[in-house]
């Protein structure tokens, strides 16, 4: 009965049918997140080691995984709500080297997600990255309402990602999942 409230309260809040509410229709923009962030460091080096998504795990600390398949074609594993996982694959959508990438998950995929990065230059030196994503998590806004509950705030835990992706490029180092990594650890991965 619980757990019959709150899904009625959720979805009174979020004014979403329940479909939509659980993540079952194929609406993509449940969950919307707009970042950005200023970055000193050329916009070709940040370019370069974002366009290789093998190492978004080394600054996004849900992000376990990403594997290239080929043909602009990713796989991800990401920690989930409750120490669950989840994987999907995506698909590079747009590339327009020094300016833009764009994805979408595959259809059937577990995580239905966009996005796109996009990297302007400061006017006084560095470089302006903005982040644009839309997702359905597992369950919906209503699991999205859990996972905030139990600490876990996809729109908080991009301003940590990024702010480490900052601190990796401006201060060379930075913390992951209890690991330290440093600038010279990117060797080969911003040439």
């Amino acid at each position: 009965v619980g757990l019959a409230g709150l899904g009625l309260a959720a979805r009174g809040v979020a004014n979403l049918d329940l479909k939509t509410l659980l993540g079952m229709s194929s609406r993509r923009d449940a969950i919307r997140i707009h970042k950005a962030i200023n970055i000193n460091a050329p916009i070709d080096e940040l370019y370069r080691f974002w366009s290789n998504y093998e190492n978004l795990p080394r600054f996004m600390e849900h992000v376990k995984e990403v594997k290239n398949l080929g043909n602009g074609r990713w796989h991800w594993k990401a920690a989930g709500p409750a120490g669950t996982e989840v994987e999907w694959d995506s698909v590079t959508t747009r590339q327009i080297p020094n300016q833009e990438l764009a994805w979408e998950s595959v259809a059937g995929s577990q995580i239905q997600s966009e996005g796109m990065v996009q990297f302007r230059e400061n006017p006084n030196g560095g470089t302006r990255i903005t982040v644009h994503m839309n997702y359905t998590p597992p369950a919906g806004v209503l699991g999205h309402a859990v996972a905030t509950l139990i600490g876990r705030n996809p729109k908080q835990e991009m301003d940590t990602d990024l702010a480490r992706l900052k601190s990796l490029f401006e201060d060379g180092e930075t913390t992951v999942g209890g690991q330290k990594l440093n600038r010279q650890d990117l060797a080969g991965a911003t040439s």
